[in-house]
């Protein structure tokens, strides 16, 4: 078989190896009607507790997704002096569990929770985790880094 491709030129291995590359990516082809997987972020940090994770974003991140906004987005400053535009709910940092009527009920739900410098941040994320939601995105240093960015806050 060898000869064969030596008579025939590199033109036939490429045809060759192009065909098994075809063959062998046709079976990863999902079938009609199968569901779309749940897409994973593919950004952030993810920070891990012994109870769950959530993930650290960056002020960039964050301003890619208020462009698509489908999550809740939590003021937890206390006090608030001031919010990103599109906030949902302004809770203190340390009255998350007080407040679980204003929660979504879904713990699947994306809560993006952010605060003034970042580590109020932390503790209502993790307790947001405790108490079983599953995709909680922290804004690394809040509203500070949101304006050093050159994005606006409203008052």
């Amino acid at each position: 078989m060898v000869s064969i491709y030596r008579k025939l030129g590199w033109r036939s291995w490429v045809i060759t190896l192009l065909l098994l590359a075809v063959t062998a990516c046709n079976g990863l082809v999902a079938p009609p009607g199968t569901p779309t997987p749940i897409p994973t972020l593919a950004f952030g940090s993810p920070v891990s507790l012994p109870y769950g994770k959530y993930t650290d974003i960056a002020v960039a991140d964050l301003k890619g997704l208020l462009a698509h906004k489908n999550f809740v987005l939590i003021n937890v400053s206390s006090p608030p002096d001031g919010q990103i535009e599109g906030t949902d709910l302004q809770i203190p940092y340390d009255q998350i569990d007080q407040n679980l009527a204003k929660l979504p009920r879904d713990k699947a739900t994306m809560i993006v929770v952010y605060c003034r410098n970042g580590r109020p941040c932390g503790i209502a994320s993790a307790a947001l985790v405790k108490l079983g939601y599953t995709q909680v995105l922290n804004l690394v240093g809040g509203l500070d880094a949101w304006q050093k960015a050159g994005y606006p806050i409203v008052k």
